[in-house]
């Protein structure tokens, strides 16, 4: 779809205001079925459109014509401002918008929005974690820009129930290895598993329902995944998303799943779709209908969507390819498909880890942190390994023995009022307040942002040079610790597992 809206938030909210338009999220009871046919009817020709390059040749000359030779029931012309980047461009702003296209536009304005609340309800309860989690969300906007950034939601907590992944896309941005042991739900692991998730609620509170149960695997692997998602939604209260890359192998069971979502109050589940083979066999199992609330993620070659240059994407051998479906400004800003800022656990190996998103680089090739990784035996074990990891490494505040460590991605310029820290998408405005404008001399004059200077240090210099109270000074240094500024590198540990691409070089067989 185009990156520019077609319709205004005005023309949206006066067709709201209206009853013209409707809310969908949240699968609201009582609507039109011809109102959420026409939304599926163009969304089922987006999809297409953004997939088939084929398509949108044919779509450019004759969008009846292509309209009828792939069986979509789409009207074309009456969403033509949704795929036709020249329509749009022509488009006068005072020129109507067609109601189609602002329903439409409505729905993926309520799915972006969702997003929001899901980052924003996600804060965990327990005050340490929870203020770590804010200071990640604001590093992240910080590096990887503010459109990258907007569609991470920073989950405080993510499981893995199988070791491994069966499908071994090549842009895997995780890495994942080949398909290893599966965690069956016998009578022991289905007890350990509650058990686990009681122990994840005490800590997280009522934000762990915002997890998820995959990572580096597609959750289908497991042939019981639905029961673990029901024990998690008796537990949590929400039946948490779904991305799978092989919804065709057991349509039947996809069918039911997607059944079960819905009974469950689920909101939004993905495909993956990886060729066009895949796409043809989901259009013709499922109605445009039974798909409104399934994202088709296009990921095959051809398709208009992007893909993060981390894990095996990295690897050399792919570089053509990645550089045929991504073009970043820097190559050093190569971005992440990681969207958990806390815990990520594998059942199997029992192990969790404390993680946040960042940039895919080559100490960080996932474009994740591993702040640390501790195996546990037991719930009780658990609990404490968790706690600890809080107390380790989400400190609140900095003090006076602390080093100022100013994150090493940050551009330091003098203004006239105070100084700014800047990366190739975001400045940070530090203005008018006499610490700021005192900072920005000392910097300014010969000082470096990137030292090994400790806050007691820079207080005391702030103090004696510009008449800057100690407590002032760091009371204005934490401002700008809980804002992200400070250095959220963990010191780098090879790791024996995915971490090292070595261990992922070769893909599985079983890719599509």
């Amino acid at each position: 779809m185009n990156l520019k809206w077609a319709a205004t938030l005005k023309t949206v909210q006066e067709g709201l205001d209206s009853g013209e338009i409707i809310k969908l999220m949240g699968r609201p009871e009582n609507v039109d079925p011809a109102y959420t046919r026409s939304i599926a009817r163009t969304k089922r020709f987006l999809e297409r459109w953004t997939a088939d390059p084929k398509f949108r040749e044919l779509a450019a000359i004759d969008p009846q014509e292509a309209c009828e030779q792939y069986q979509l029931k789409a009207d074309p012309e009456e969403i033509r401002l949704l795929w036709d980047q020249g329509e749009l461009k022509r488009k006068k702003d005072n020129e109507p918008t067609p109601l189609a296209v602002r329903r439409y536009e409505s729905f993926i304005r309520e799915k972006l929005e969702w997003r929001d609340i899901i980052r924003k309800d996600s804060h965990p309860s327990n005050p340490p974690f929870k203020n770590w989690r804010i200071r990640q969300i604001y590093r992240s906007f910080s590096e990887l820009g503010m459109i990258k950034a907007h569609g991470i939601v920073h989950a405080p907590v993510v499981f893995e129930l199988s070791k491994g992944c069966s499908v071994g896309c090549w842009f895997c941005g995780v890495a994942a290895p080949k398909l290893g042991d599966i965690w069956q739900y016998t009578e022991r692991n289905a007890k350990f598993w509650r058990e686990c998730l009681e122990v994840v609620k005490s800590i997280i509170g009522p934000a762990a329902a915002r997890g998820f149960c995959y990572w580096a695997s597609d959750p289908f692997d497991n042939p019981e995944y639905e029961k673990f998602l029901i024990d998690f939604h008796d537990i949590l209260n929400n039946f948490p998303q779904t991305t799978t890359a092989i919804p065709q192998r057991n349509f039947d069971r996809t069918r039911e799943f997607l059944a079960l979502s819905e009974s469950k109050q689920g909101l939004l589940e993905r495909f993956s779709i990886l060729s066009l083979g895949q796409l043809q066999k989901v259009f013709n199992a499922f109605t445009a209908e039974e798909l409104l609330y399934v994202e088709l993620v296009t990921q095959n070659k051809g398709a208009l969507t992007g893909k993060a240059v981390a894990g095996r994407a990295r690897l050399p051998k792919f570089k053509k390819l990645i550089d045929k479906t991504m073009k970043y400004v820097d190559p050093t800003l190569t971005s992440t498909i990681a969207c958990v800022s806390g815990f990520l656990f594998n059942m199997v190996d029992q192990k969790v880890k404390l993680i946040s998103p960042c940039n895919a680089n080559d100490k960080w090739p996932l474009g994740y942190y591993i702040y640390d990784e501790q195996p546990f035996e037991t719930p009780e074990e658990l609990e404490r390994i968790m706690n600890q990891m809080i107390e380790d490494h989400m400190v609140e505040r900095v003090g006076p023995g602390m080093k100022f460590d100013i994150r090493k991605n940050l551009t330091f310029s003098k203004m006239d009022n105070g100084f700014e820290l800047s990366t190739l998408t975001t400045k940070h405005m530090y203005l008018d307040k006499p610490i700021w404008q005192s900072m920005g001399k000392m910097f300014n004059n010969g000082r470096r942002i990137h030292d090994d200077a400790t806050i007691g240090e820079l207080a005391v210099e702030l103090e004696s040079k510009y008449e800057i109270p100690l407590a002032e000074s760091l009371f204005y240094i934490n401002q700008m610790f809980r804002e992200g500024i400070f250095s959220a590198e963990p010191p780098w540990r090879p790791s024996p597992n995915s971490e090292s691409l070595v261990a992922i070089e070769t893909p599985s067989t079983n890719a599509l």
